[in-house]
């Protein structure tokens, strides 16, 4: 009995630790919450959902973090991701290791930003404050003590030019977020100035809170390419960090998954922001915080005797006997944190994925971090002494020559406070690596340089990565041609170009003729083999200085750069005729390709868009005319004309559809031979209401069925008209009409039309028997086996069935034997000579012969006067319908009449 409880234990404990390892492992992304833990969910959960489901096997979790519980919650590992603003990375990365993968590019009204920076103004009526010096005794106002935009920014530029805050100031005074709350203060005179993130003012100014001429910015800085007013240097946006923890591969991914996403996706928008870059160097941040000795920098620095007695000076004069033990306390309790600040500061270094390098003035090696030494190959001890050119070639990206010695600038200038250079760096195994490096000098007390810090970044796998995202977000993955989106670029620049009367270009847009009966016939596959060897047989055969591209499907686009129109019409004959000779051959079978294009000079519009609807509407015009040919496209072009003229319908129609214009009328048929007293027969029509006229389905039903959207049309008849006599009640009567419905050809082609009626007959609980479904002849005869297949399932349903049109098809009338319907509507072209052509009255005649042998009622349309009634029934036509009988009706207008029973006409 043990041994089974111990058996049963040890599967138990299996089972739990196969299922453990099978959940998906959790990843937290911490964002500073500085609008609030309500605002940050609602901007940032679309991306968290997205990174979810673009990295298998990771759940990704939202953790909204604020100023004071940034530090712990990275310190204790409650966080894999940090977004947080450059100022707290610095402190993190100094502090815990974690390390930047991307910059955030700030979505505003002048375009996307990677860089910000603050503006510090006051009143333009101020006239006694026009320079920062004139701040001096001062009243100021700044967002928080601890903000990177809202303050710190500010304080490293009046500490640049003389301006100690906590001195010159007559006030300062923090007035937190929103950051409108300082421009009110220094509009109202609560303050004489303030400083507030870059594009805040401009923010207000559009909103029409503030106006341009209220404020004056001082020390106004214009930096190219950036739209905002300033006053201090730019710094780098938000970075993404990951922390030490994290896989690399993870890290990898996240990037990878972020850089993918267009500007224009919904999670961009709803994080309101254009997207993500490579990682900026955040080393002019560093050195604002060291300056400013605020983060990580705070407690940095050799403690003096002087500022130990000096902070000692209240406990001197309390305990003048224990002055020497307490002096003695102290600077070991300072000593102390400064020991641990460095410590700190070391740990950082060796936590820092970047190569630190520390050198005296001449450039010989002190220091180097161990990413430094990874990355040389070199232990510290072997680097150290000797020049830093020797440990870390440096060459020139772009020419790959030698680079001057990196420190020389700063000999020559004493001013400069860092520099950056691109570079290639060749390791000991003779590897390169796309690096960055940042030189920066140490200087003494009085401002020498003593020594110089390198920092040097490798982004040679995320060049790669950036290099590989760009090509796919260029290329169509099939064909390795320029995708539609970078096609349209190119098309744009090129439009541009005319202007400057660079030479005539020509647009070509190809779709092929027989890619349908490729991929239904032999799969996708088939058709992805095919769309590929048509590429190559294409780029084969135009020029170098061309540009070819899959636009999607099947179809093409050329840009032929400095070509006549006559040339480009005979490289568009040339590629159409080499695509009809090129048989494509897939098991065993031998398919032909063949292709039709539409041609347009670039000369002729203005915007890239219209040319390419003008192209494609040439191509659908090439292709309405036989396929395999070239058609140019002229402005005003019948053919063009008429296809824009179906375009407009098909637009039109469908917002009919979005705004319920479309309405059914009803046309009554009138019983013309003697027998008993029968049910009321209605056609029922269509109509369009526009701006309370009404459209007759002449005008809109031919583009319908060019465009293929009878069958929505159908479908839509079939419910509202089956809505209808359910609501109407006919159903109940023990006449109930008959209600004759009109199919398009294109429904009889569409295998669940069937279901759809059944569905709709047994939702609305209509007797089958009720509807009489109507389809032309000519629609029979072009799709016999499909007509025949859905006329015996209605019948099967329990429907009548009507032949309408019938005579024009000009047919034997043998089909019929396959379609058991059971009337005959006559042509009305026929109805409408029957007293004036004797052909007419030929074909009318027949038809009452076929239908009385067969057994089947006839009913004659166009019955427009009482002379034509008569000889209907004289002759023994069944019904009658036209003008003579009643013009239509809305269909809700029906009599109640109509369900009782109806005699003879």
């Amino acid at each position: 009995m043990k041994s089974i409880a111990t058996l049963f234990m040890a599967v138990l404990l299996a089972v739990v630790v196969v299922a453990h390892g099978a959940e998906t492992r959790q990843v937290r992304v911490g964002v500073l919450a500085y609008r609030g833990d309500a605002m940050t969910q609602r901007n940032w959960t679309p991306t968290i959902r997205y990174l979810s489901k673009a990295i298998p096997g990771y759940s990704f979790t939202l953790v909204p973090l604020n100023n004071n519980d940034i530090e712990q919650k990275v310190a204790n590992h409650m966080v894999d991701f940090v977004l947080t603003n450059p100022g707290s990375y610095i402190t993190l990365q100094s502090r815990y290791g974690v390390n930047r993968i991307l910059t955030m590019v700030r979505r505003t009204d002048a375009g996307p930003l990677t860089e910000f920076g603050a503006v510090i103004f006051t009143r333009a009526d101020r006239h006694d404050i026009r320079t920062l010096q004139d701040l001096r005794d001062k009243r100021f106002a700044a967002v928080h003590p601890d903000g990177f935009g809202g303050w710190w920014m500010a304080k490293q530029t009046l500490i640049e030019h003389g301006i100690n805050p906590e001195r010159a100031f007559r006030s300062l005074s923090f007035r937190g977020l929103p950051q409108r709350k300082i421009v009110s203060a220094v509009l109202r005179g609560t303050v004489d100035a303030g400083t507030v993130r870059t594009g805040v003012l401009e923010a207000l100014i559009n909103q029409g809170v503030i106006k341009a001429g209220d404020i004056r910015v001082l020390n106004p800085r214009h930096v190219a390419g950036f739209p905002y007013m300033l006053s201090t240097r730019l710094y780098p946006e938000w970075p993404l960090a990951v922390t030490s923890r994290v896989p690399l591969q993870l890290a990898r991914e996240v990037a990878s998954a972020l850089l993918f996403l267009q500007p224009d996706s919904r999670i961009n928008q709803a994080a309101s922001i254009e997207g993500w870059t490579i990682p900026l160097r955040y080393s002019s941040v560093r050195n604002m915080m060291q300056t400013l000795r605020v983060g990580p920098y705070k407690d940095l620095g050799n403690v003096t005797v002087r500022q130990a007695v000096d902070n000692a000076w209240p406990l001197l004069l309390l305990m003048v006997t224990g002055i020497l033990g307490g002096f003695i306390m102290y600077m070991m309790y300072m000593n102390q944190r400064v020991r641990s600040a460095r410590r700190r500061l070391s740990d950082t270094l060796h936590s820092i994925g970047d190569a630190v390098v520390t050198t005296n003035s001449h450039g010989v090696i002190e220091y180097i971090n161990p990413s430094g030494e990874a990355l040389s190959g070199l232990d510290k001890s072997d680097a150290r002494g000797r020049d830093y050119r020797r440990i870390f070639p440096l060459y020139d990206d772009k020419t790959g020559e030698a680079l001057d010695d990196l420190i020389g600038p700063f000999r020559r200038r004493e001013g400069d406070a860092h520099r950056y250079q691109d570079a290639l760096l060749r390791d000991g195994e003779g590897k390169e690596h796309a690096v960055k490096v940042t030189t920066s000098p140490i200087r003494s007390v009085g401002g020498k340089a003593r020594g110089y810090v390198l920092v040097i970044h490798d982004v040679s796998e995320l060049r790669s990565l950036a290099s590989q995202l760009n090509y796919q977000a260029t290329h169509d993955p099939l064909t390795e041609m320029y995708n539609r989106r970078e096609f349209e670029k190119q098309l744009d620049e090129l439009q541009l170009s005319i202007s400057d009367h660079s030479g005539e270009h020509v647009l070509c847009y190809l779709d092929l003729d027989h890619f349908k009966v490729v991929n239904d016939t032999c799969g996708h596959m088939a058709g992805d083999v095919m769309l590929k060897q048509v590429a190559t047989v294409l780029q084969g055969k135009i020029r170098n200085s061309d540009t070819l591209a899959r636009l999607g499907g099947d179809e093409f686009g050329i840009l032929l750069r400095d070509c006549s129109l006559d040339k480009a019409k005979e490289i568009g004959e040339t590629l159409c005729n080499t695509l009809a000779a090129y048989p494509f051959k897939w098991d065993g079978k031998s398919f032909s390709v063949g292709g039709s294009m539409g041609i347009v000079p670039l000369d002729t519009l203005h915007d890239a868009i219209d040319l390419m609807r003008a192209a494609d509407t040439a191509c659908y015009v090439a292709k309405e005319q036989g396929g395999g040919r070239v058609h140019v496209y002229v402005a005003d072009d019948v053919d063009l004309a008429r296809h824009h003229g179906e375009m407009a319908w098909v637009q039109r129609l469908t917002e009919a559809f979005e705004h319920d214009r479309l309405q059914l009328y009803c046309h009554s048929m009138q019983k013309l031979c003697d027998g008993n007293p029968t049910r009321s027969r209605y056609e029922i029509l269509i109509r369009l209401v526009e701006e309370g006229e009404l459209i007759l389905p002449g005008e809109f039903l031919p583009a319908a069925e060019r465009f293929r959207l009878m069958p929505t049309i159908d479908r839509w008849v079939v419910r509202t008209a089956f809505q209808f006599i359910a609501k109407a009640g006919f159903r109940h009567k023990p006449h109930a009409p008959i209600f004759f419905i009109n199919l398009s050809g294109q429904s009889l082609a569409d295998e669940y039309f069937l279901g759809f009626v059944r569905d709709q007959l047994k939702q609305q609980g209509i007797d089958p028997a009720m509807i009489c479904f109507e389809i032309t002849e000519t629609a029979a005869i072009a799709n016999l086996d499909a007509a025949a297949e859905l006329v015996q399932g209605f019948k099967n349903m329990g429907c009548q069935l009507a032949l309408d049109d019938f005579g024009s098809g000009l047919s034997s009338f043998a089909y019929l034997r396959r379609l058991p319907v059971d009337y005959l509507k006559i042509d009305g072209s026929f109805v409408r000579d029957l007293l004036h052509d004797v052909v007419s009255a030929a074909m009318v005649k027949s038809t009452l012969q076929i239908g009385r042998v067969m057994g089947i009622e006839t009913v004659a349309e166009y019955c427009e006067t009482d002379e034509i009634l008569a000889h209907l029934k004289e002759i023994g036509v069944d019904y009658a319908q036209g003008d003579a009988v009643g013009k239509p009706i809305p269909l809700t207008e029906i009599p109640e009449s109509a369900g009782a029973a109806e005699g003879a006409g």
